[in-house]
């Protein structure tokens, strides 16, 4: 009786690739390991074709990502081993991301121009302001009179005193006037403050030197912010008011100032009094100065400029990103929807770190410097 023949050795068959990314309308070759095995190859679902020499052809269009498992089965053994091929639209996407990110790249750059252009100011010259500007003083009496001067945009407000027409003023801006006392004088003299760190930059006053008359107005030298009301009186005389800018202020006849809106600069307003006699007059400085501390969140345009800065740090991000995975035929079209919201994105995460500068959270951080608020926004986008 002859002995039984050994049942056949059964040997693990491997596909090669174990993994494939393929895209439209392409060819993909799959091998069995080891060589030489008869198998039949199958795909499922049945997306594309795989004939029997383990050549794969996908479909001539992919509207979706998807996988499809190859299967190798040996004809013999009934052994099988798999493969996967991720069909992937990442041609299609890679066109498609390319062409929203120079887009959106482009309406931001454009964006971020146009609110440059409408918001930023030049900070202007150091402005010299007298206060008071105008006084009507009695040169039959032994008056001083005390001037100031505040020099706005200048860090060293220390300036040097001069008079033209007559009298005196020292360092500290104390004035005398020295003309003989005679029972008419009808007179104007010229005070000038002149900056010491820019001689160039200047102020000037006026002093009436009318003989019985005094008129000044009180309160002296004053800032107000847009909105508010301030009383003035002329103690010695009544008077007629009138402010310089009526765009951004006025006055009423019994002298109740109102300031207007200004923009995001200071700016000044002189509030006149008239006497009776034609040089009779006195005035008085108003720096009308913006509400800082609540200006950023009321001017919406701020904040679509915080937007749309975050958004192009973000867009920094995008680009590098994107040209760095497509470069090195990395990209996965998994990554799509990733990279469509990366300017939404930065655009809220700069709002909200805006929100926690101007709350103080973040001790000394200044919201009112616009080159700032696009630098920080920018950076938290890209980061």
């Amino acid at each position: 009786m002859a002995a039984p023949s050994p049942a056949p050795e059964k040997v693990e068959i491997r596909i090669s690739p174990a993994t494939a990314d393929v895209n439209a309308n392409a060819i993909c070759h799959f091998t069995v390991d080891p060589p030489g095995i008869d198998v039949h190859w199958a795909i499922k679902p049945e997306i594309g074709t795989i004939d029997q020499n383990g050549v794969y052809q996908s479909p001539p269009k992919i509207t979706i990502p998807q996988t499809v498992i190859v299967t190798a089965t040996a004809t013999s053994s009934r052994q099988s081993a798999i493969a996967a091929i991720d069909l992937t639209d990442a041609p299609v996407r890679i066109l498609w991301l390319a062409s929203y990110g120079i887009g959106v790249g482009v309406l931001l750059a454009a964006g971020i121009l146009a609110g440059w252009n409408s918001l930023y100011q030049t900070p202007g010259p150091p402005l010299v302001v007298i206060n008071p500007p105008v006084i009507t003083l009695d040169p039959n009496k032994d008056e001083r009179f005390t001037f100031t001067a505040n020099i706005l945009g200048d860090d060293k407000p220390a300036v040097t005193w001069s008079t033209e027409g007559g009298g005196e003023i020292d360092s500290n801006g104390v004035f005398k006037q020295n003309l003989d006392k005679t029972d008419k004088i009808d007179k104007v003299l010229k005070i000038t403050a002149k900056s010491t760190s820019d001689p160039k930059r200047t102020g000037t006053a006026v002093v009436h030197l009318v003989s019985g008359k005094h008129l000044e107005i009180n309160p002296m030298a004053t800032s107000v912010f847009p909105s508010q009301q301030l009383l003035f009186r002329t103690a010695n005389a009544p008077a007629k008011w009138s402010v310089s800018r009526s765009d951004i202020a006025s006055i009423s006849p019994d002298g109740v100032f109102t300031a207007g809106s200004v923009g995001r600069s200071p700016a000044v307003v002189q509030v006149t009094a008239w006497g009776e006699k034609p040089h009779e007059q006195a005035a008085v400085a108003v720096v009308i100065t913006p509400a800082y501390g609540s200006s950023e969140f009321n001017h919406w345009p701020i904040m679509v400029f915080v937007m749309m800065c975050g958004a192009l740090g973000s867009m920094v991000y995008y680009a590098s990103s994107f040209v760095g995975y497509v470069g090195n035929r990395t990209f996965r079209s998994s990554w799509f929807w990733f990279y469509i919201s990366r300017p939404f994105v930065g655009g809220a995460l700069a709002v909200i770190f805006f929100f926690i500068l101007g709350s103080g959270m973040i001790g000394g951080a200044n919201t009112t410097d616009l080159m700032k608020i696009g630098m920080i926004s920018a950076l938290v986008g890209l980061f």
